[in-house]
C-alpha cells in the first residue's frame, strides 16, 4: 500500500545516509505524549496487532 516513488525516496535516504537517516523525520514532529512505559507498551502491541494506518493507531492510543 506504499507508492514506488515513496520506496524509492526511502531507498535513497538509507544508501545516503543508512539506517538512522530512514529514522529521522522529513517533516516536523513535535515531543512524545507518552512516557517510556506508555511507548513500550505501545510498542508490544503493535507488534502483536497490525494497524494499516496511522489514524487506526492513533484512535487505539
Amino acid at each position: 500500500m506504499i507508492d514506488r516513488e515513496t520506496v524509492r525516496n526511502h531507498y535513497k535516504r538509507y544508501r545516503k545516509g543508512g539506517l538512522s537517516a530512514l529514522q529521522k523525520s522529513e517533516v516536523g514532529s513535535s515531543e512524545s505524549f507518552l512516557n517510556e512505559l506508555q511507548r513500550q507498551a505501545l510498542d508490544q502491541h503493535l507488534h502483536k496487532n497490525l494497524y494499516l494506518t496511522a489514524k487506526e493507531i492513533a484512535h487505539y492510543v
